[in-house]
């Protein structure tokens, strides 16, 4: 993937106490170790600006489709320094992965969506035990199933 960063201007910021806190939490959370150029003091970085705080740059950019443009802004609440970056992808490169691995993915992620939206907890105490009856019974179950739980 190639990345070109065209050169930043900066920017005015308001930012409300929550947000701040949002951002704080998140620093935190993540164990970012960013410094301010002007002060040392530590800074927040934030992807944006239509992605939720939560959205790290690594995911923004494997997230990214080509020709569009990712906006990171790092802020220092202690002296004021500002910037902001605007990224651009300019190509996509990917290889191959493994297509059964893919493919069991999208069927966990569709299983997983079908169970979130059954409300009654009968039911999903049922499904499970279902589950784990046909497990006990299935000759094709091998050790390697048992590592993986």
């Amino acid at each position: 993937m190639s990345v070109t960063v065209p050169p930043h201007a900066p920017a005015a910021l308001v930012v409300s106490l929550s947000r701040r806190s949002a951002i704080f939490n998140r620093r935190a959370l993540l164990g970012m170790t960013m410094d301010c150029p002007a002060c040392g003091s530590p800074v927040t970085l934030e992807v944006g600006p239509d992605r939720p705080l939560s959205t790290s740059l690594s995911d923004a950019v494997l997230a990214a489709e080509e020709d569009e443009q990712i906006e990171v802004t790092r802020d220092c609440w202690d002296c004021g320094w500002h910037e902001t970056r605007a990224l651009r992808v300019t190509s996509i490169d990917t290889t191959a992965g493994d297509e059964t691995a893919v493919d069991r993915a999208a069927l966990i992620d569709e299983i997983t969506d079908e169970l979130a939206s059954i409300e009654s907890v009968g039911t999903l105490e049922e499904t499970l035990a279902a589950i784990r009856r046909q497990r006990a019974t299935d000759p094709a179950r091998t050790d390697t199933d048992d590592a993986a739980e």
